[in-house]
């Protein structure tokens, strides 16, 4: 392989060496001289590429969302008309990004167990999440959601309730017809938060 040819490969290969290694270890078990050693690159050109080891954390964070927001994010909505559709589409988009990809709530998970868990949190480019409170409160404006909720609450409790099936992993979630009651409870909670919301 030429030197040229290296040098474009590098960054892609130290974020997927580091992604295995965060997946298998977490984040304080993972030095960036292992991923230097595992990658077969200079520890310096690690540095190059990322500030830190909490930057090259927020990278692969950032390329497993790109890979599957970017399929995604033209289409999105820049106004929801009602806000059933804004449950669905939102809720939706989340259960197909942990269905997708195993490996994000696998990172989250160790992030949780990290005591700078705070630091770790966050992605490099949040224009690739859907802005909730944003479109909460742009609903809520135009009387179509409940004025008196929360939107940074509500916000959380979207986000918490389209993971939670993947983290925790219910028996009912598994197994024979699984990806049918998963269907099943990504509806129900739909049908609970536009309960809950509904103006």
């Amino acid at each position: 392989m030429t030197k040229k040819k290296q040098d474009e490969t590098a960054p892609r290969k130290i974020l997927l060496v580091a992604r295995d290694l965060f997946l298998e270890k977490g984040f304080s078990s993972v030095s960036i001289r292992d991923i230097a050693k595992k990658a077969e690159v200079p520890i310096s050109l690690i540095y190059h590429y990322h500030e830190n080891k909490t930057a090259l954390w927020k990278a692969i964070k950032n390329d497993l969302l790109v890979t599957y927001f970017g399929d995604v994010e033209g289409n999105a909505p820049s106004e929801f008309t009602c806000l059933k559709e804004f449950l669905v589409y939102v809720m939706t988009l989340r259960f197909k990004l942990y269905e997708k990809d195993p490996n994000i709530s696998r990172l989250v998970t160790w992030q949780r167990l990290e005591p700078i868990e705070e630091s770790l949190s966050g992605i490099l480019t949040p224009s690739i999440l859907p802005h909730l409170e944003t479109h909460i409160s742009d609903l809520q404006t135009r009387g179509l959601m409940r004025g008196d909720l929360d939107p940074e609450m509500l916000s959380y409790l979207i986000t918490t309730t389209s993971s939670a099936l993947f983290f925790d992993k219910p028996q009912f979630a598994q197994g024979d017809n699984a990806q049918e009651k998963r269907d099943v409870f990504l509806q129900m909670i739909i049908e609970s938060l536009y309960r809950l919301c509904c103006a």
